[in-house]
């Protein structure tokens, strides 16, 4: 999949391995890079949803974004960039042809 992020402060954050461990910890940092190269292997959003990290739909007014586990704390929010969106007649997203997303942030929402 492409990964697109929705700050440049975030793509250099996670593009530097030294800013990644200062921001988020050692530990989180390689699950981090670890759930990133697991996304970007994946040829769509639905074979995200079988890789370890429990990736989930999110609700309430994260409504529309997902998320995964990086650690007991952390979680990578994204949301499809791929537009138009693909949806079915039920008007519920077509998790096979999306192959872009947008990594929103990494942070404790708990």
């Amino acid at each position: 999949m492409k990964i697109f992020f929705k700050t440049q402060k975030l793509k250099k954050i996670v593009s530097n391995e030294k800013k990644l461990v200062k921001a988020y910890g050692q530990s989180a940092a390689v699950a981090i890079l670890k759930r990133l190269d697991d996304i970007y292997v994946a040829e769509n959003m639905a074979e995200i949803f079988e890789l370890p990290g429990n990736y989930h739909p999110l609700s309430g007014n994260l409504k529309g974004k997902f998320a995964c586990n990086v650690s007991r704390n952390y979680r990578i929010i994204f949301e499809p960039a791929t537009r138009p969106l693909p949806v079915n007649e039920h008007n519920m997203l077509i998790y096979e042809e999306i192959k872009e997303i947008t990594i929103l942030s990494i942070e404790d929402y708990h």
